[in-house]
């Protein structure tokens, strides 16, 4: 994430200002609903991944654009050792890659599969 155009407000000033409520179980996680749609927002060190609505998303982006220096790096696919594939409103994880990873430097680890 780059440098906000305004540093008073830092991004969770902004994220608090556009009506996000901070999540009681996660300090990271942040979360909207605006006509019953959701927009879930969860900031990690300098990552911010967006889930919900699509409207919500864009509107959300262009607000983030105009206050910090940001690049779109599309759909998620490799994040924390979780491989993720997105299609067709499913979501797919995976920890395949984290194992071969960890086989290779001599650990053993048990490898899961979670289709939402």
């Amino acid at each position: 994430m780059g440098s906000s155009r305004h540093p008073q407000h830092g991004m969770v000033g902004l994220i608090v200002t556009c009506g996000f409520i901070k999540s009681d179980v996660d300090p990271n996680l942040y979360y909207l609903v605006v006509e019953n749609e959701p927009l879930i927002l969860v900031l990690y060190v300098d990552e911010l991944f967006r889930t919900g609505s699509y409207r919500l998303i864009k509107d959300c982006k262009k607000n983030l654009e105009a206050e910090f220096d940001m690049k779109d790096m599309g759909l998620m696919h490799y994040f924390l050792g979780l491989e993720v594939w997105q299609k067709n409103g499913e979501i797919l994880l995976g920890q395949g890659r984290y194992a071969t990873e960890i086989k290779n430097v001599g650990l053993s680890a048990h490898v899961a599969w979670l289709h939402l």
